[in-house]
């Protein structure tokens, strides 16, 4: 799929595991608030360098049972 990803890092082909409502590691657990606008600290562990990039988006959670869309990141 040339590289591409689910909203949440899953194969956009493959199992969701890590988004709602049905994801194995979602769990429901609130780990962090954050304020639109905010500056947050993001550590990243790297195996290797592929002389790639991180891209991050936040989106608000206001159902659980609703899956994270794309848009909403955007």
């Amino acid at each position: 799929m040339e590289g591409k990803c689910g909203v949440c890092g899953d194969p956009i082909d493959g199992t969701r595991n890590n988004e709602a409502p049905n994801g194995k590691y979602f769990t429901e657990t609130i780990v962090g608030t954050y304020r639109s606008g905010a500056v947050i600290d993001v550590r990243i562990e790297m195996m290797a360098n592929h002389l790639g990039w991180f891209n991050f988006k936040i989106c608000p959670v206001t159902n659980d049972a609703v899956e994270v869309t794309q848009e909403c990141l955007d």
